[in-house]
């Protein structure tokens, strides 16, 4: 393992208060996905279910990690989003919260 994964993995684990980050099901954290990539979060945390992101910055979807398969709510309030392509990123949501963004286009939801 790198020092850069393994400082990542302490901080993670510091942050969710837990050395086993594969118990964490629930995740709230505000992030710039222009400087900090979702994947390895997505891949620390094997049993996120719910994830809120409000007021992080992602301007699309697109900016997602595509594993994010065991996802069942996401919040991404007051983001900065304007569409909704990439949504099929998010195929199993029972429950998807975007409050507070400029989306203009609804039709991804019906794919």
């Amino acid at each position: 393992m790198s020092l850069v994964v393994g400082i990542f993995l302490s901080s993670m684990q510091r942050f969710c208060g837990t050395r086993d980050l594969r118990l964490v099901t629930q995740l709230e954290l505000a992030v710039d996905v222009s400087q900090m990539s979702l994947d390895k979060i997505m891949f620390l945390l094997p049993s996120l279910q719910r994830l809120i992101l409000d007021n992080s910055l992602i301007p699309s979807l697109r900016d997602l990690c595509t594993n994010m398969n065991t996802l069942r709510m996401i919040s991404m309030s007051n983001v900065g989003l304007q569409d909704l392509d990439g949504i099929s990123v998010l195929s199993g949501l029972s429950e998807l919260r975007l409050s507070n963004n400029r989306i203009k286009d609804l039709t991804p939801l019906a794919l």
